[in-house]
């Protein structure tokens, strides 16, 4: 399921806000309870007991004039699933193993602005912010929690150089 709502006060102000649910299943291959042989060091475990994952997500964005944008996002993942490497203790080997997580969650914030110098530059800076937050209580009999902060800038640049000619410089930074 899935609802939305827009509040328009006028053209320059603009609040979005989503919130969503989405369920999904592990593939049938990685429910099966055989081991698979990479080569003499690694292999790759089923996991019959592996459970669906549930996501819960929420967006907030408010635009004002149509071009900037300020939001914030929260995405919770109930039993979040992925496939992990695990050095097994016992002897040299590799594990793979898809395994199900308490959670993993992601809380954060991203600003878009525009930017336009005379008929010649198009650019757009994107900026985010957010933390993620995983916990496992049995990670291959161990524990963890994991707190992450993280950052990123993105800039899209089109250069207008003349009529049916441009050129694009795009950046990322994390």
């Amino acid at each position: 399921p899935q609802a939305s709502l827009t509040w328009f006060r006028n053209p320059n102000h603009i609040l979005q806000a989503s919130l969503s649910t989405d369920k999904t299943y592990p593939a049938y291959w990685a429910l099966q309870s055989a081991i698979s042989y990479i080569d003499g060091y690694s292999e790759i475990h089923g996991t019959p007991e592996l459970r669906p994952m549930t996501r819960y997500n929420m967006n907030v964005n408010y635009i004002l004039k149509q071009k900037y944008v300020a939001g914030f996002f929260y995405i919770y993942d109930d039993a979040f699933f992925a496939q992990t490497p695990y050095q097994s203790s016992e002897r040299l080997v590799l594990i793979y193993k898809m395994l199900n997580w308490d959670y993993l969650a992601t809380a954060g914030v991203n600003v878009v602005v525009p930017v336009k110098a005379g008929g010649w530059l198009d650019s757009r800076f994107t900026l985010v912010a957010m933390n993620i937050h995983q916990r496992c209580d049995d990670y291959f009999g161990e524990a963890f929690t994991r707190d992450n902060l993280t950052f990123s800038g993105r800039v899209d640049n089109t250069f207008k150089l003349s009529e049916g000619l441009s050129l694009e410089l795009n950046g990322v930074v994390q």
